[in-house]
């Protein structure tokens, strides 16, 4: 099948600018979900969807080749899969400030049409339907004429693709009737064999011999009756593509898989595995995916054009993700289950609803001719076609594209290397160890559009991350190795600045008005709160701060530090840092006044403490005895400060069981690791502009997880740390109102680690030795001198 209307400019178009480009990216969008929702669900890098949003309207397919700016690929809604867009127009402002070079390419965009349109495809499935071959040859003849009339009356002629797919014993007939109209003529089903011994099977070459240009597979019903599983239907894809025929990829999920959350999880494993071995070239030339929610497949029920275009739009990421986001932009993506003449018009004005897979609506003439004139309106215009017409393959697109895409790689290698040969002149300036520095690649895990995320902890005995997004008032938590693909999330009455894990399951949230307890099976449902103690700078002291940074010690206290709401108008140091005991007492320590508290976090053995005022931009080292009330913090030293050359201000922290510290540099666009001697050995490079706060986690306590903000990031990363480098199990908080006889059950490492400092006065010096954490004589260092482990602290 060719595209129609004016691809030879496009391609000559994008042939004479190749050496004009200077600069071509997807931006990656950042997220915001629902406020409202309760135990939503995000997501997940394991299935490759909700990353690099695609400029995907019918009237654009090829995305500009300027960066652009994004909206959130999660609008508020109540549900976490909803739509992104991306802006296409010029505005004068713009283009006016571009250079010459850059004024003569964007004209040539503008001008000759570089901007492609996507067909709107609208086919008819009649299923085991009609029942004698004289009404498949009078449904037919209807259909044939009511498309020629669309074609010779609807000027300018639509860019509409039109097809149907009768049972086998009509096809010959039905393709012989609808010949030279522009019905093209579908099969249900075939065999992935050439021929054989296959009694009641249908091959490829047989189709294309009787007229069939184009094969469903991996229809629902193929799937649940005749027990169609992904591997068969690879199979018959990669058949139909072998033979030169066009596929009509069917992918969509269960009632019950919706209602969990699962649309994108899903669609993305029926895509994977049913479009495996296909290159983006075949892609763009022979594919159509069918999104057709199995509930609404002859039910009478339909998505609303928002439930689904959230699902086309995630199916339309994840082209992108495997095709590159040209490819994906050219793909049409059908919308199937139930589509009626009244249901079709506000889906096929869904910008990523690109047609539609008719069921029984196909089986009347009037119907189906009605949904046809409903895709009509929606589709691109163009000219109408001609003998004499120059028309441009869309591979002739995709190649220039390609060659594009080379260009760009290209000059992606240069900026690496320039960026390389930069890091080697700041060596010194960022305090770089004598060894080197190792930089680390992120990757992307969860797309939960936090606003601002923060305060992620491991529980080593639930296996599962904990975070917050302070602005979105939401706790998120995160099973990578049960629940790979979902994150939940439960909304809380208040902002949340910090969470900590709680002694025997459970966590502490600390809120804007106080601390409490959460138990975290109520992410299915409203949050049950308790209260633990009030939060004093407001309610006693009536001063408009809010918990912010916090970490549990070694000895089970919750430390938590706060942040002024008006620090960037009036600059005043008013907030204190506050330990929060297990007989839920709140008392304020000796740290320093500050307006925005950061980087808490222990050393291995518990007698350091670390934390910086973000603003700044110089992080501090205490020694910690949380015993003495009136001088908890002692010998304070400057630990490290940001150079001039380093953007951004310390954010959250953390410290490995080598006793590096790993700070966040929000506005910085990094991750460094400062070892004991205050050296930068490490640096992980975020994809975003501000990562906000880091922990070690995973099974081996080898992953470090990044929180992120918005407006370009808001999503979790994770980095695999280096051999020789690894975390320690988070500490729980020492929740004496728990149990009814107010005991301590220290079953953490930090409990250990926390009692074998308070046992060395008797003589139990080898308590250390008994839990393989270190020897004793590492507990006998002074507490003045920065510790580092004679052993790794490595994992539990």
């Amino acid at each position: 099948m060719r595209y129609q209307g004016g691809y030879v400019a496009v391609f000559l178009g994008l042939c004479a600018s190749l050496a004009l480009v200077l600069s071509c990216s997807t931006p990656w969008g950042s997220g915001k979900v629902s406020s409202t929702g309760i135990a939503v669900t995000a997501v997940t890098r394991r299935v490759p969807l909700v990353h690099k949003p695609v400029a995907a309207t019918r009237q654009q397919r090829l995305p500009s080749l300027r960066p652009q700016a994004l909206e959130s690929p999660f609008a508020t809604s109540t549900s976490s899969l909803s739509s992104s867009s991306s802006s296409s127009s010029f505005s004068s402002s713009s283009f006016s400030s571009l250079s010459p070079q850059q004024q003569q390419y964007e004209a040539v965009q503008r001008d000759q049409g570089l901007y492609g349109q996507r067909p709107v495809y609208v086919a008819g499935n009649w299923k085991m339907n009609p029942s004698s071959l004289a009404q498949a040859e009078s449904l037919a003849s209807l259909m044939r004429t009511s498309a020629n009339a669309l074609k010779r009356d609807t000027v300018p002629y639509p860019n509409l693709k039109i097809g149907v797919v009768p049972p086998f014993p009509f096809l010959p007939k039905v393709a012989e009737i609808l010949k030279g109209s522009p019905v093209a003529v579908g099969a249900q089903d075939l065999h992935w064999e050439k021929g054989g011994a296959y009694t009641g099977a249908v091959s490829a070459s047989m189709l294309k011999s009787i007229g069939a240009s184009f094969v469903l597979c991996g229809h629902s019903e193929r799937r649940s009756l005749f027990g169609d599983t992904d591997e068969i239907v690879a199979k018959k894809v990669r058949a139909s593509v072998n033979a030169g025929l066009d596929v009509v990829l069917c992918v969509g999920e269960t009632l019950a898989e919706f209602e969990e959350g699962l649309v994108g999880s899903v669609c993305a494993l029926q895509l994977a595995k049913g479009l495996k071995g296909m290159s983006a070239k075949e892609a763009v030339k022979h594919l159509t995916i069918a999104y057709e929610p199995v509930w609404a497949i002859g039910t009478g029920l339909s998505a609303t054009p928002q439930v689904a275009q959230e699902a086309h739009e995630l199916i339309r990421q994840w082209l992108s993700e495997r095709f590159g986001p040209e490819a994906a932009s050219m793909i049409p993506i059908q919308y199937g289950g139930s589509v009626t003449p009244e249901t079709a018009p506000a889906l096929l004005k869904m910008k990523d609803i690109d047609g539609a897979l008719v069921g029984g609506a196909s089986l009347a003439a009037d119907k189906f001719s009605s949904i046809m004139s409903s895709g009509a309106k929606e589709a691109p215009q163009q000219q109408q076609l001609t003998a004499t017409s120059d028309v441009a393959d869309p591979l002739e697109v995709f190649d220039a594209l390609e060659k594009l895409r080379k260009i760009e790689d290209q000059k992606k290698n240069a900026e690496e290397a320039l960026v390389k040969a930069q890091q080697k002149l700041q060596k010194h300036s960022y305090g770089i160890s004598g060894g080197g520095v190792v930089f680390l690649e992120p990757e992307e895990v969860v797309g939960c559009g936090n606003s601002l995320g923060e305060s992620p902890v491991w529980s080593h005995r639930e296996q599962r991350l904990y975070w917050v997004d302070i602005l979105g008032r939401q706790l998120w938590s995160w099973d990578p190795l049960t629940s790979p693909y979902t994150a939940k999330s439960v909304t809380m009455p208040s902002m949340v600045g910090c969470v900590a894990l709680r002694e025997g399951g459970g966590v502490v949230v600390a809120l804007q008005d106080g601390f409490y307890r959460f138990i975290t099976n109520t992410f299915n449902g409203e949050p049950v709160l308790d209260l633990i103690a009030d939060w004093k700078e407001t309610k006693i002291h009536g001063l408009d701060t809010r918990p912010n940074d916090g970490r549990v010690d070694r000895y089970g206290n919750f430390i938590v530090g706060s942040y002024n709401f008006q620090h960037k108008q009036d600059a005043e140091e008013i907030g204190s840092v506050y330990m929060l005991k297990g007989d839920s007492t709140l008392e304020a320590i000796n740290a320093p006044k500050h307006r925005v508290s950061n980087c808490i976090s222990f050393s291995p053995d518990g007698r350091l403490m670390y934390f910086a005022d973000t603003p700044n931009r110089r992080i501090f080292q205490y020694d910690y005895d949380p015993d003495n009330r009136w001088s908890t913090l002692s010998n304070p030293r400057l630990f490290y400060e940001l150079p001039a050359s380093m953007p951004g201000m310390p954010d959250g922290a953390n410290v490995d069981a080598q006793g590096g510290l790993w700070v966040a540099i929000s506005g910085g666009s990094q991750v460094i690791r400062i070892n004991p001697n205050g050296q930068v050995d490490h640096i992980v490079r975020t994809p975003c502009k501000s990562p906000t706060s880091v922990t070690i986690g995973g099974p081996e306590l080898d992953t470090l997880f990044i929180t992120t903000r918005a407006p370009d990031g808001g999503s979790l990363f994770t980095a695999k740390l280096p051999d020789g480098i690894r975390g320690i199990a988070e500490a729980e908080f020492f929740d004496e109102g728990r149990n009814a006889a107010g005991s301590r059950l220290e079953s953490t490492a930090g409990a250990m680690i926390g009692t074998a400092h308070r046992l060395e006065s008797q003589g139990a010096s080898t308590f250390y030795d008994y839990y393989n954490y270190g020897s004793s004589n590492d507990a006998s260092t002074s507490s003045s001198q920065q510790q580092q482990p004679s052993q790794s602290f490595s994992s539990f």
